[in-house]
């Protein structure tokens, strides 16, 4: 698991180490390089439908995976992967999307202490198939009491306005995107 450095390293935009190969605001290839098999597979998954999202402003990228669907249109529950850039980390939990031709919208990032919980039994099959794929990536999977954690408070002031930032939990300081 991550030092409470590390941590605090990582939200303020930071690699979590010297040495890391990703950092602020990466170039796609350099992503690619190092996430691409990760990518891939869960962009060209048999199982599942995802919506892969790498925020041009933002330190991690996000995967929401959903059933196959016959048709244009699904309105239903989702299991959003965030992935960090900025550490071989990730977090996961369930939330509602609506998708149509030219629509793709969703309720935002779970709550800290719903991450891995997963309650809809159409998704169990993609739950697993997810974990399976983050450890062949060798990421680290974050459980709620660890992101449930409050950010230091100075911490906290840093990033509450510039950001996107919705909490003051450990899992809005890892996943933000930027103003």
């Amino acid at each position: 698991m991550l030092s409470e450095e590390e941590l605090n390293r990582i939200c303020l935009y930071q690699p979590y180490r010297d040495g890391w190969i990703l950092g602020f605001d990466p170039y796609q290839h350099e992503i690619d390089n190092y996430y691409g098999k990760l990518i891939e597979s869960l962009t060209q998954n048999q199982l599942f439908e995802t919506n892969y999202l790498k925020y041009n402003s933002g330190n991690y990228l996000e995967f929401i995976c959903y059933p196959k669907i016959n048709g244009n249109i699904y309105i239903g529950n989702a299991i959003i992967l965030c992935v960090s850039l900025f550490a071989p980390i990730a977090a996961y939990g369930q939330i509602d999307i609506h998708k149509e031709d030219k629509f793709f919208g969703w309720n935002g990032l779970f709550k800290p202490e719903l991450t891995r919980i997963i309650n809809d039994t159409e998704l169990f099959k993609i739950e697993k198939e997810i974990i399976i794929l983050i450890s062949k990536q060798k990421l680290t999977l974050l459980d709620p009491l660890f992101v449930s954690k409050l950010l230091p408070e100075q911490i906290y002031n840093d990033i509450k306005d510039e950001n996107h930032n919705f909490g003051n939990q450990y899992l809005h300081g890892i996943f933000q995107k930027f103003d």
